[in-house]
């Protein structure tokens, strides 16, 4: 038998919010009521995440290529 894990006693920070995996889990996190700060890349996914109850941050994560 598995034994539930308790609920968070916080804000739950979900990195990767917008993705599928991230997305699936702040969408959970939500239905249950815990209170979540999503962050993501996908501002339209992160509007639907607000309009469930999430806080939210944009990223914008930017690489530079380097030559060796």
């Amino acid at each position: 038998m598995t034994e539930a894990l308790p609920m968070p006693q916080g804000r739950v920070l979900v990195a990767g919010a917008t993705g599928h995996l991230g997305g699936t889990i702040a969408r959970q996190l939500i239905a249950v009521g815990v209170p979540i700060r999503a962050l993501g890349r996908n501002r339209e996914k992160l509007w639907e995440l607000e309009r469930a109850g999430a806080e939210t941050a944009q990223l914008r994560v930017r690489v530079e290529a380097t030559r060796t």
